[in-house]
């Protein structure tokens, strides 16, 4: 009668492919593949997919939107190919640039902007916003934004192609009235520019390549003081930075990084990619990159 061996797991530090394979630790791994850990410790094998929803054969989808109204109806709905699809697989919209696609939900509605138009959709229509008649209303600008953010009874908008470090923002309470002279002009005076609008922590924040903007504010014509945000770097586009837990990811010019912080004036933030940098190294289409969140 023979007795089995065992092997206790003591904590799993992950793969670590920067050493040298005869230094590593009896809790690392030089490659780790379709591998997760349970909740005891052990390896098992990472669970498989299944088809959940087929779009047209042979179209990448660019983004999914889940547009969640106040009375409980919720909305999926899939850019690609320049269309926007609902779940049912009726088409919404055609003519947007779905690779671009940034959206947001203010007074019930879902507010969309793609770098060429600015579009508002209630749950059965789907339209290019109108400009309100009011006095000095210009929403040229606003139309070549990447970027939206609801905050104070406004939305901002960031991204523009021709002014890519400005800031705008709305009337209040009125998402179709932007006035020419309703822009934060610059942050930083360098080659930087804005990559994204993120809530975290209380505040806006303003990402760009190199650098972190915070606003705890809420009245943008008395409060407009933008304060940098202790970070070694900013994002490289809105949609590698993602909220996980507590703490915000992103993906910077050199690595991955998280914002963390107890207090908005303490958020900081720390690299995170540094047991796989090799493997990030090889990273070539960081414009194309993007982050999801998986339990």
């Amino acid at each position: 009668m023979g007795t089995r061996r065992t092997k206790t797991y003591l904590g799993l530090l992950g793969q670590n492919d920067t050493s040298a394979p005869d230094t590593l630790t009896d809790y690392e791994a030089r490659l780790l593949q379709n591998v997760e850990l349970s909740s005891k410790g052990a390896l098992i094998m990472r669970e498989g997919t299944e088809l959940y929803k087929a779009v047209p054969a042979g179209k990448q989808i660019d983004r999914i939107i889940e547009y969640r109204k106040q009375n409980g109806t919720v909305h999926i709905l899939y850019a690609v190919d320049g269309k926007l699809i609902n779940h049912a697989g009726t088409q919404i919209a055609t003519g947007l640039v779905t690779s671009k696609i940034h959206s947001c939900v203010y007074q019930d509605i879902l507010y969309i902007v793609d770098g060429t138009n600015y579009y508002k959709y209630d749950g059965t229509t789907f339209g290019a916003v109108v400009a309100n008649t009011g006095e000095g209303c210009d929403l040229t600008p606003i139309k070549r934004c990447r970027y939206i953010f609801p905050r104070g009874d406004r939305i901002f908008f960031a991204g523009d192609s021709q002014n890519p470090n400005f800031l705008y923002y709305s009337e209040l309470l009125k998402p179709d009235y932007v006035k020419a002279l309703n822009v934060v002009k610059t942050l930083t005076d360098d080659d930087d520019f804005i990559t994204g609008l993120v809530a975290y922590k209380g505040a806006m924040l303003v990402f760009k390549k190199k650098r972190i903007f915070a606003w705890f504010g809420h009245n943008i014509l008395e409060e407009v003081s933008f304060r940098e945000v202790d970070s070694q770097a900013g994002s490289v586009s809105q949609q590698t930075i993602l909220k996980v837990e507590d703490k915000l990811l992103f993906m910077g010019l050199d690595g991955i990084y998280t914002l963390y912080g107890l207090y908005p004036e303490m958020i900081s933030s720390s690299k995170v990619s540094r047991a796989v940098q090799k493997t990030f190294d090889k990273f070539t289409d960081h414009a194309n990159a993007f982050a999801c969140f998986y339990k």
